[in-house]
């Protein structure tokens, strides 16, 4: 089991909730948020109002220099506790070896709230209902469990032959791939289940 024990010695007044209270959202909305340089401490976690869960860290877009899409799934690159490094990334091969069983990735960081320029400052959402981009196949799919988008970047996967982590569970049906490219990135409303790191 991970130690979590680092979380608490980073919140003021002795907060028993586990979150941070004295956040700065520059924008008013933790989705649209692309600081130049940090507001808050790397990694913390923030609740919003609406019950939503974020974590606050640097944007990385990677070797490939993947745009940051809104609802786009992102990785860890840099995670370091004790070093305060919370790095993510939009291109899959940048992101951290962390692999569970025989070569599945979990590695999930959360999920984008719109487009971040490389190098700033953003939250991601790691918990409750938000937009996630999903890829599809011609399996009709339906609602369900989205896991790790495996080779993708940016999307999850609602095929259940996948077995990676689990991220999210589908609000809404998710639309049946009907040509090229071989991968889509619907937008989807789902129920992210992501908050540990």
């Amino acid at each position: 089991m991970r130690d979590l024990s680092y979380i608490r010695s980073w919140f003021a007044d002795n907060n028993p909730s586990g979150f941070y209270h004295k956040a700065v959202i520059t924008t008013g909305d933790p989705r649209t948020v692309n600081d130049r340089a940090p507001r808050n401490p790397l990694g913390i976690l923030y609740r919003h109002w609406d019950g939503n869960i974020y974590r606050y860290v640097k944007f990385d877009w990677g070797t490939d220099q993947v745009t940051a899409l809104a609802g786009g799934c992102v990785h860890w690159k840099q995670l370091n506790y004790a070093n305060g490094l919370f790095t993510v990334t939009s291109d899959i091969s940048d992101s951290m070896d962390i692999y569970q069983g025989v070569g599945i990735p979990m590695d999930v960081a959360g999920f984008l709230g719109c487009v971040v320029t490389n190098g700033r400052y953003c939250w991601v959402q790691v918990g409750g209902a938000g937009m996630v981009l999903a890829n599809s196949s011609d399996e009709p799919s339906g609602t369900g469990v989205l896991f790790d988008g495996g080779s993708n970047d940016l999307t999850v996967s609602a095929w259940t032959s996948s077995h990676g982590l689990v991220v999210a569970q589908s609000i809404q049906a998710i639309p049946v791939w009907t040509g090229d490219p071989s991968v889509i990135q619907n937008p989807i409303q789902a129920r992210i289940l992501i908050v540990p790191a």
